[in-house]
């Protein structure tokens, strides 16, 4: 399968800065940080369907039952930091500002695992087809790159990120 796909994942987190302007730094001030973080990526699935059935013909017009795993290869076409919002709970301000290009802090090819199964059956000469796919994500998403604009103007540095998920397809 060739997919193209996007996804957008809102992150809110509470963080402390240690020296906000004070010149204290044993009196952290804390600070929330809310973003929004869209990622647009091509998958290349080569998976492989095991019939349970001996013989899936013979079940013309009743459920047919499958198995399907293989490989699941990703390439990040691009990714935004948007919304972002740094809130000093302090009253000294927050940073807001435009959509940045975080492209670069995702590595551009993504590897994982992919298992599932599914039904189909035969309706008037067509097929419908369900199934349920859980994807594990072999590799970290992210990449050992920091961007100075989210680090210093919304404190934003990603987490370490796996593309784990769970689909259902009819």
């Amino acid at each position: 399968e060739l997919a193209f796909a996007t996804g957008k994942f809102k992150e809110s987190m509470d963080v402390f800065d240690n020296d906000p302007g004070t010149g204290n730094p044993e009196d952290p001030v804390a600070t929330n940080l809310e973003d929004v973080i869209s990622m647009s990526w091509l998958e290349l699935n080569p998976l492989v369907k095991w019939w349970v059935a001996k013989n899936p013909s013979s079940l013309d017009g009743k459920f047919e039952p499958f198995l399907i795993g293989g490989p699941g290869i990703n390439y990040v076409l691009n990714a935004s930091f948007q919304d972002g919002k740094l809130d000093h709970k302090d009253g000294d301000g927050t940073n807001t500002g435009a959509a940045v290009n975080i492209t670069d802090l995702y590595k551009p090819f993504n590897f994982s695992a992919i298992v599932g199964g599914g039904v189909r059956r035969r309706i008037s000469g067509v097929y419908v087809v369900a199934d349920v796919r859980v994807q594990y994500g072999l590799s970290n998403l992210i990449s050992t790159k920091t961007l100075p604009e989210t680090a210093f103007d919304y404190a934003y540095a990603p987490n370490d990120y796996k593309l784990n998920r769970v689909t259902v397809n009819l």
